[in-house]
């Protein structure tokens, strides 16, 4: 299974204060977590809805997994989604 990834507006301009050379590295684990079958340090949060961290170096992003509707066919059935909700630094915590 194929996940969509989509930012909240907060990720994106979470994202824009990355330096450039993190932010590749950022952009390349979330395409492997949108593939079918990761590799990555990720653990579930307590929080309601239930939200994810994914690790990588000493980036976080924090994501929830869902459905939405299809970007490329909006009339067709939802897809499977991963809304980026926060990235940042793991100096500035949770």
């Amino acid at each position: 299974m194929s996940w969509q990834i989509v930012f909240t507006a907060r990720a994106k301009k979470e994202l824009r204060s990355v330096p450039s050379s993190d932010r590749i590295g950022i952009y390349r684990a979330l395409e492997k977590l949108a593939g079918d079958h990761p590799n990555l340090d990720i653990k579930k949060l307590w929080a309601e809805p239930p939200q994810w961290r994914l690790r990588v170096g000493k980036w976080r992003r924090i994501y929830a997994k869902g459905e939405a509707s299809n970007l490329t066919d909006p009339k067709g059935p939802p897809v499977p989604t991963l809304t980026v909700l926060n990235v940042f630094d793991r100096k500035e915590g949770y």
